[in-house]
Parts: C-alpha cells; sequence; structure tokens
C-alpha cells in the first residue's frame, strides 16, 4: 500500500470537485480557498489534486492511491497537512482556529491492525468525553 505526497505532478487540471472557503482566525480576516479535484488514474496508480489558495498563497499537493476513493481521502489528509505546515490560521464554521472540517482520519500506512487500534482508542475517548459533559 501506498501512502505518500508528491510535490507536484502535471495532471490535467479541470473544475474542482468539490471547494471549501475558510476565514481566517485572528485580526486579518481573509478567506482561504480549498479545492480538491477529480481523481485520475495514471499508470497503477490514482492521483488526487488539491490547492489551498489565500490572498498571496497558493498551496499546490498531489496525493497518491491504489483506488480514487484511496487518492481522494490521502488529499483530505494532505489539505490537513499543507494547512497546518504553512501556519495558517482558519476556520471553516466554528470560528475555533485550525477547525476546518477535514477531521483526521485512523493511520492507513501501518496495517489493518494499528488502524483498527487507533479507531478503537479514538473511540474510548470520544465516549469518556461525552460521559464528562453530561
Amino acid at each position: 500500500m501506498r501512502l505518500y505526497f508528491l510535490v507536484l505532478l502535471e495532471l490535467p487540471m479541470k473544475k474542482p470537485i468539490a471547494i471549501r472557503i475558510l476565514t481566517q482566525t485572528g485580526s486579518a480576516k481573509r478567506r482561504f480557498r480549498v479545492e480538491l479535484m477529480a481523481p485520475v488514474k495514471r499508470g497503477r496508480a490514482w492521483h488526487c489534486h488539491f490547492r489551498i489558495k489565500g490572498g498571496k498563497k497558493l498551496i499546490e499537493g498531489d496525493s497518491v492511491g491504489e483506488d480514487s476513493m484511496q487518492a481522494i481521502l490521502i488529499a483530505f489528509e494532505g489539505i490537513r497537512s499543507k494547512f497546518e505546515q504553512a501556519e495558517l490560521h482558519g476556520s471553516w464554521l466554528t470560528g475555533d482556529d485550525g477547525d476546518i472540517g477535514i477531521p483526521r482520519l485512523a493511520p492507513m500506512a501501518f496495517g489493518y491492525r494499528v488502524q483498527r487500534a487507533v479507531e478503537h482508542a479514538m473511540e474510548r475517548k470520544l465516549k469518556s468525553l461525552v460521559m464528562r459533559s453530561k
């Protein structure tokens, strides 16, 4: 299973299949436009291009998966990662800095057992937090 990001391949750029507008948190209130392109098959792998545009910033990335769905899932992780690496501060609906509305996924790169262990730990933590909030 290949789970990695490429810098940028020359893929056909078409209209995005999904767009999300994020509002910068803090004093400046600029907007970021996150675009996800349709996955494209290249050889045996699927590639999914994404962009984050805001002000003078343009951040692009390309995820690679075994099938189109995996390429999309990895692209979402890539969007989160690029947003954090660029130290951008934005929010989708809540106004909370960093809440871009793309949840972190349990890692697939380390095999199914590790993925399930992480999922179970997340479920236990969620139950604990819900019980405490009641």
